[in-house]
């Protein structure tokens, strides 16, 4: 399932295998840097190319902030499911959260969440979640328990 959708690649792009070889997989890098340098083309490649059973890519002008309050999420069939959430931004930032994990949202053993965002990832306690993030910085209250592949 595929929720939002990326831009379009550049008719113009030009594979870059070295770097799009270490963006690929399990875990995603953030990428940052000045402006036309092909981050958001790059995004879009391993975004499109994910193996992802969920993807969620969150388009949007300035700060961009993705709440993930009471969702549960079950693996209905007891097979292993990754969802993908992306939520792009100009800049490395802990300023401001640009994803929030809410303490009512919980994933069972089956899911494991892969949260790619430059900006912050906030995960509100008591909380045990199976996850993986490549994200600027994390901020945590209360007793948070992360699981990680």
């Amino acid at each position: 399932m595929v929720a939002g959708s990326s831009p379009p690649l550049a008719s113009a792009f030009k594979p870059r295998t070295d770097i799009e070889d270490k963006i690929t997989g399990t875990l995603r890098p953030v990428l940052c840097g000045g402006g036309d340098m092909g981050k958001s083309q790059l995004a879009v490649r391993a975004y499109t190319s994910s193996s992802a059973d969920v993807q969620v890519w969150v388009a949007g002008v300035g700060r961009v902030v993705v709440t993930l309050n009471g969702t549960k999420f079950v693996a209905g069939d007891g097979q292993q499911h990754y969802i993908d959430l992306v939520a792009p931004g100009s800049s490395v930032s802990c300023q401001a959260g640009a994803i929030t994990v809410g303490a009512k949202t919980t994933t069972d053993s089956k899911i494991t969440l892969r949260l790619i965002t430059p900006g912050a990832l906030s995960i509100n306690g008591p909380k045990t979640i199976n996850a993986s993030g490549d994200v600027g910085c994390v901020k945590a209250s209360g007793m948070v328990t992360v699981h990680n592949e």
